[in-house]
């Protein structure tokens, strides 16, 4: 629909299909006690499927992967444990990407692609872990991802923008989250922490330039505090989101957005009739969303054509849950 109200019907290829995947997988794992401190585990699996697409598009695809792993653990005391790892990991894909679609607050159209498979990762890690039952933990985790088959926004067979698989890309990064108990200072009272860290490159077939992934968000942080009172079967708290920053590339369009900070405050209890109840005060303050889209014609590699820029304010949700077991 047009300013003036005027409508346009828009076809786009592979609207109605219908997709059907049958799944098998077998796997094995061995862990050996090397040292009475050093531990390694193994593994390996084969994951098999066929994806059958009928209706507007037709296809049929036969895919196997091997997914092997491995991982040796050191634990130099009772607290403390070094994690060095691998594994290859298969996706699962939305069945959705398979047929045509559209988002109508955005004004984007989709086309389907009968043609797509799963992205494959290769993930290397090491992680330190320190736990004491006194305090609370600690765990730090280094990681690096070679992603291939991914899935991104090209220009496919039909014309029509949509998913397909093209290229390599690569993630490393740094996971960070402890947990401090407030104990005696705050009986019952428990801090943890979340953070992540990371960065992405990816050659993008459709301009020839090496761009960030879709959806890598960095930093991610959360804040949250708990306090229980067992004396009175209920538990209080607050968590903290902050600010979260995240770029989109599309056929035509890219995308950054910002999702402002949220605070949440609860309060729970199971004293009453022998239920959970939760009362939760979510974006505290209001919490701000803001979008710039970029426009390119006839795609992104293309000339920039104009641009939007979209600031929200939403307000405070107040939820009341009741749960039970009869």
């Amino acid at each position: 629909v047009d300013a003036n109200g005027a409508e346009t019907r828009v076809t786009l290829p592979a609207s109605t299909v219908l997709i059907e995947e049958l799944r098998g997988e077998a796997f094995a794992n061995l862990i050996w006690a090397a040292a009475p401190k050093l531990t390694v585990e193994t593994g390996f699996a084969v994951e098999a499927s066929e994806i059958s697409v009928s209706g507007d598009a037709q296809n049929n695809q036969t895919f196997v992967f091997a997914k092997p792993f491995a991982n040796v653990l050191y634990r130099p005391s009772s607290t403390l444990q070094l994690r060095l790892g691998a594994r290859r990991d298969v996706g699962q894909l939305d069945f959705g990407d398979f047929a045509a679609s559209a988002q109508g607050e955005q004004d984007r159209q989709f086309g389907g692609n009968p043609d797509l498979g799963p992205d494959q990762t290769w993930r290397a890690a090491f992680s330190v872990d320190w736990r004491r039952e006194a305090l609370g933990a600690f765990n730090v985790e280094f990681f690096h991802e070679w992603r291939s088959d991914v899935l991104v926004q090209l220009v496919l067979p039909s014309g029509a923008f949509g998913v397909a698989n093209a290229g390599t890309g690569r993630v490393c990064g740094i996971e960070a989250s402890s947990s401090l108990k407030l104990n005696p200072i705050l009986p019952g009272g428990l801090i943890e922490v979340r953070a992540t860290v990371q960065d992405s490159t990816f050659d993008d077939p459709l301009t020839g330039e090496t761009r960030p992934l879709n959806d890598i968000p960095s930093p991610t942080i959360s804040v949250n505090f708990r306090q229980d009172l067992v004396s009175i079967q209920s538990s209080w708290g607050i968590n903290y989101t902050a600010v979260e920053n995240n770029q989109f590339f599309f056929g035509n369009e890219t995308s950054d957005s910002r999702d402002g900070d949220q605070i949440e405050l609860f309060g729970e209890t199971t004293r009453y009739l022998g239920v959970k109840s939760r009362l939760s005060l979510r974006g505290v303050g209001s919490r701000n969303f803001q979008t710039n889209r970029l426009f390119f014609a006839p795609d992104r590699s293309g000339d920039f054509v104009g641009s939007e820029f979209v600031d929200r304010d939403r307000g405070m949700f107040i939820t009341l849950s009741v749960e039970g077991q009869g």
